[in-house]
């Protein structure tokens, strides 16, 4: 035989969390295989996630194409959370890796926006860039007439990737960061104790946190202790956290309270009530030693039909005693509303006041932070008084009670 075997490749990833990587060569003597070899961080919730909405979406499609004459096979690895990470950033690792081979890369997780088909021509995204939450965080900083705004973010190329979108999104706005705070990908308690003290030096008291679920669990837990979890802080989660609230840990949801949030708008629909039944079921089959879940954003994007549903909306949440309450929805057309009509926007918006439900914010207060306070922690400002020849325009005096 003549011919030379024809080969094709493809690599998916699920990024920045977990990686699948799909290899298909396909040649004349097996022309109706598709080996799929999949790399996910099974030690991660996200991974763990995936893998369940993975092999539902392979069972639901051949259920319903029995007479497909391609078949995928999945091989799965952990990768137990090691090397491809430490490799500095997984999603521009493996997706260089894709462009030098030449292997296409699809990725519904990896949200830095510096990963792009611009620099990395064989990379396309099938899920919108952390860029696109930046409006809605803004919106949010705008309708309570905060003028400061501190990020805290982890020091990854995902936490990195949204500041210099955020800083223009908040200029528009008319607010600004006067600091920036890094956490460290691996940190410890003491560390982010140490940059949380830093903070409290400080006027600012609007915090939006972007980092993995495992760091802000961290951070929040932190946060209480030290009582920034208090009325006069003000903290909003992107949707690295956000989208995954409802399967984080009572203990740090607890440390949440207060919480604000943007996440994806799913509408509920009883496709969405049948898959998400099913996938709770197979979830427990697939890690009978974990905690009820529910598939969230991560898991709804691995099929098709359900993340078709997503409206051009983010919904915004406050975290309330353990739990998630939806107060409002952001959309590019309408802004900030408590309600999303049939068509998924609002016909009027009132700018002037926050259209959303009534928020409960750190500490259990019902009044809106201002924004700032002066600290309490740092150096005190000494001022030094020398004494006057002419009482009648300076006179000194010590306070008996404060010697």
């Amino acid at each position: 035989m003549g011919t030379a075997a024809k080969t094709t490749s493809l690599l998916l990833l699920l990024l920045p969390f977990f990686s699948l990587s799909v290899a298909q060569n396909v040649t004349q003597r097996e022309a109706g295989i598709l080996n799929v070899g999949a790399i996910l961080n099974l030690q991660s919730l996200v991974g763990k996630i995936a893998r369940t909405s993975i092999l539902m979406a392979m069972e639901d499609f051949y259920a319903v194409h029995r007479n497909y004459t391609t078949k995928l096979v999945l091989h799965i690895r952990d990768s137990n959370g090691d090397n491809i990470q430490a490799a500095s950033e997984e999603a521009t690792f493996v997706s260089n890796i894709g462009n030098k081979s030449q292997v296409p890369v699809i990725s519904f997780t990896a949200t830095n926006p510096a990963l792009s088909s611009t620099n990395v021509p064989y990379f396309l995204r099938a899920t919108l860039s952390d860029a696109a939450q930046v409006n809605s965080l803004a919106a949010l900083i705008k309708a309570y007439g905060w003028r400061e705004v501190v990020p805290i973010y982890e020091e990854t190329d995902f936490g990195r990737g949204i500041i210099p979108y955020l800083v223009d999104a908040l200029q528009e706005v008319g607010a600004s960061m006067p600091y920036r705070s890094g956490i460290s990908q691996s940190p410890n308690s003491d560390q982010v104790e140490q940059e949380l003290y830093k903070l409290m030096t400080m006027q600012t008291r609007v915090y939006i946190v972007h980092m993995s679920s495992s760091i802000g669990s961290i951070l929040f837990t932190k946060a209480k202790e030290l009582g920034m979890m208090s009325d006069g802080y003000a903290w909003i989660v992107t949707d690295g956290i956000a989208n995954i609230i409802n399967s984080i840990s009572p203990l740090v949801l607890d440390a949440m309270d207060g919480v604000l949030g943007v996440r994806f708008y799913v509408p509920k629909t009883k496709e969405l009530g049948d898959f998400t039944t099913r996938w709770t079921m197979r979830y427990k089959q697939d890690n009978p030693n974990d905690p009820p879940k529910e598939p969230s954003i991560f898991g709804l994007r691995g099929d098709d039909t359900i993340w078709a549903l997503a409206q051009a909306a983010e919904k915004i949440i406050n975290v309330v005693r353990s739990e998630s309450k939806e107060i409002g929805f952001w959309s590019a057309k309408s802004g900030i509303h408590q309600n999303l009509n049939q068509n998924g926007y609002r016909d009027t918006y009132l700018n002037s006041i926050p259209d959303l439900s009534p928020v409960d914010w750190p500490g259990e207060e019902n009044i809106v932070p201002k924004g700032w306070q002066i600290p309490t922690y740092g150096k005190k400002l000494r001022v030094g008084v020398r004494t006057s020849g002419y009482p009648e325009f300076m006179k000194v005096e010590r306070d008996p009670i404060r010697l």
